[in-house]
């Protein structure tokens, strides 16, 4: 008895890896700071226009802010939003519809300034999720901006 209950136990701490161990959790900005920042990307902390945390930072040249939602007065928020914005003139309605129909991940539209923009919700509520796993969301955003930034024709 005693040799399956060491045995379960060491098979617990075998799972458990370092990159499972660290939660990211938007109540916390600093723990998704250092998840990109643990990534190789530059994470500048900030508030936004209604005083919630942000950061800003970028991928292979094409900036991008980490937004937080679901805030109570600027703190304890729930969720996370990855988003990125174009200073340009729109691209038609039916090319940012296609993107939207194509694409699982990565909704498009145009923005109050009028600029094409591309985000994707994160949600981390209740307990946050595993860096890794946050890292893997964050990847997929990335690797969506240069197929959106040729589909608007940002840089021709």
């Amino acid at each position: 008895m005693k040799k399956q209950l060491v045995l379960a136990a060491a098979l617990t701490f075998a799972w458990a890896t370092p990159g499972q161990a660290q939660t990211v959790v938007a109540s916390n900005p600093n723990t998704v700071a250092q998840a990109l920042q643990a990534a190789g990307y530059r994470a500048q902390v900030g508030r936004d226009e209604q005083g919630n945390p942000k950061i800003e930072s970028a991928a292979n040249g094409s900036n991008f802010i980490v937004y937080f939602f679901d805030c109570e007065n600027g703190r304890a928020c729930r969720a996370v939003q990855f988003h990125a914005s174009y200073e340009m003139s729109p691209p038609s309605l039916e090319t940012l519809n296609a993107w939207n129909r194509d694409h699982r991940y990565g909704r498009a539209f145009i923005s109050n300034n009028n600029f094409p923009s591309m985000e994707m919700d994160v949600d981390l509520e209740p307990a946050g999720m595993t860096r890794a796993l946050f890292l893997d969301n964050l990847e997929l955003f990335v690797a969506l901006l240069p197929q959106f930034e040729e589909t608007i024709g940002w840089g021709r």
